[in-house]
């Protein structure tokens, strides 16, 4: 195994144990048994991707990670249409036929959410049940917040967890109108307007 792939598969093992419990994961993979396998599955592909064309960071001793995207990079182009189709078979291998319709219909509303305009963008980022609210997400964050304020553009993101609304709120980003994918699973997309500097 190359230093890469290794590097890959940490860091999707670590955002697996952090979204474990997300509601949004859950919807995808219901079987909790097998859903940290399929989880580690799914993020390896989307954290390859972030290496290819974005930036993916780790918090110290390995406790968190983030995948996000430069305002430059089109996300949703061939390569990431192509990403979806090896993800369906992940979503099919740990979570059946029904869960792949499911992923469909969350990649479409995903997708028609996504702001036209220049931004940065927050793909995934979770820490470990453990050591959450000590801070280190934040601090992880601050890689693309400081990007977007130097380049001036917006930072986007979709939260699929109600209790983190309050962490991004505290960064600045605000909510937009929630997407509603039935069984109560409701997602959040959230904004944030680049600060100016004035230290000049």
């Amino acid at each position: 195994m190359t230093t890469i792939d290794a590097i890959i598969q940490k860091t999707a093992s670590i955002l697996a144990q952090g979204f474990v419990d997300d509601p949004m994961l859950a919807f995808l993979f219901p079987d909790l048994d097998s859903r940290v396998t399929g989880l580690i599955n799914w993020f390896q592909l989307f954290v390859k991707d972030g290496y290819n064309r974005g930036t993916v960071s780790l918090a110290p001793v390995d406790q968190g990670a983030i995948v996000w995207y430069p305002a430059d990079i089109q996300i949703f182009d061939r390569s990431f249409e192509d990403l979806l189709r090896e993800v369906v078979v992940v979503v099919e291998k740990f979570g059946g036929l029904e869960a792949v319709q499911r992923f469909e219909q969350l990649a479409k509303i995903v997708a028609s959410a996504e702001p036209e305009i220049p931004h940065s963008e927050v793909f995934w980022l979770a820490m470990l049940p453990a050591v959450r609210g000590q801070g280190w997400g934040g601090k992880l964050l601050q890689s693309v917040l400081e990007y977007s304020d130097a380049h001036q553009v917006g930072c986007y993101l979709v939260s699929s967890n109600s209790r983190n609304i309050g962490f991004y709120e505290r960064y600045g980003f605000r909510r937009h109108l929630p997407l509603s994918m039935g069984e109560g699973l409701v997602l959040t997309p959230m904004w944030r307007e680049p600060q100016i500097s004035l230290d000049n």
